[in-house]
């Protein structure tokens, strides 16, 4: 994980999460950076901390690099379904708020990506990306 993180982070051009932080708690980098990256720490028994660290999610708006070839301008539900997946889950009411415009697809290997689609769904001004069902290592209150 440590290579991993430490390239990643290097081509983004941040710095690396902070070695302080605690098992079960969750660090944020700031939105300026484009994508909000959520990290959190699994322990604290291995010779190197950053092999300690996972990215629990990545929040992005239209201005940052998308995956799987996504158009933020000119992606519709039924394209991001052809490049992610079928197995979804929304939208509500396209005409609604913003969350009722939210679709979520559920792909391979517990990753999820959550598009929010401007009103129209033609194009999109949010993506979350996660993983579900990842380990978390919960310390008592």
């Amino acid at each position: 994980m440590a290579d991993w993180l430490q390239e990643t982070m290097l081509k983004l051009g941040r710095p690396m999460p902070n070695p302080a932080l605690q098992p079960g708690a969750f660090s944020r980098s700031d939105r300026s950076w484009g994508l909000i990256l959520t990290f959190g720490r699994v322990g604290t028994s291995l010779d190197n901390w950053q092999d300690e660290i996972i990215l629990v999610s990545a929040e992005g708006d239209s201005t940052s690099p998308m995956p799987f070839g996504l158009d933020p301008i000119n992606e519709t539900p039924a394209s991001a379904t052809m490049k992610l997946s079928d197995n979804i889950a929304g939208p509500g009411d396209a005409r609604g708020d913003a969350d009722e415009r939210r679709i979520s697809f559920f792909m391979e290997g517990g990753r999820l990506i959550e598009l929010r689609f401007n009103e129209g769904m033609i194009g999109f001004d949010r993506i979350i990306m996660a993983r579900l069902g990842e380990p978390q290592e919960w310390q008592p209150a």
